[in-house]
């Protein structure tokens, strides 16, 4: 898979991404609302586990890379993993360097890989995550048309913290809608 628009290239993590990939996972304020404080190592084994490739069973990750076509910088990365092939259901992240953030790069890619499930995978629905106090994630959710369908209470865990979780969701029909109204 490689994806391109004028600014964004979208593909599969290489080798020469680990260091890169590192630095950005150990951003723990990056990640504080997604998973706890990770070190170097965990971190490693992560990226080991990317490098075996994707073979789309359910819940496994598709990792991708976000790089910026000017500086072949690598920008984030994001995931999609089927939940369910029998209901097609796809789930999607996205987490974007702290140096990257603010530049709509996040709506970008996230656009980029959605037209991509949709139009290459078969899924029907595409759904997202995130803590409610994370506002960043889920107002790019609702840029991206997703509806809020849930708000689950104490639904996840964070170390010894209980936090609640808001889950969104797209159709495939709501997304070919959007692109013909413009």
């Amino acid at each position: 898979m490689r994806i391109e628009s004028q600014r964004l290239i979208l593909r599969p993590m290489q080798q020469a991404d680990q260091d890169d990939f590192l630095i950005h996972r150990l951003d723990h304020e990056n990640f504080k609302y997604i998973v706890l404080p990770q070190n170097r190592q965990q971190v490693a084994e992560r990226f080991s586990e990317i490098m075996l490739g994707w073979k789309g069973a359910e819940g496994e990750k598709l990792a991708i890379a976000v790089e910026v076509k000017a500086s072949r910088a690598l920008a984030g990365d994001l995931m999609f993993k089927y939940l369910s092939h029998a209901d097609q259901i796809g789930e999607i992240g996205y987490a974007i360097k702290t140096d990257f953030q603010g530049q709509g790069i996040a709506t970008q890619a996230a656009k980029m890989l959605i037209d991509y499930v949709f139009s290459e995978l078969p899924v029907n629905k595409v759904v997202a995550y995130c803590d409610p106090r994370n506002t960043a994630s889920f107002t790019l959710m609702e840029k991206l048309g997703m509806r809020r369908e849930g708000h689950l209470r104490e639904n996840m865990r964070l170390g010894e913290q209980w936090c609640d979780t808001y889950c969104y969701g797209l159709l495939k029909r709501d997304w070919q809608k959007s692109y013909d109204q413009q």
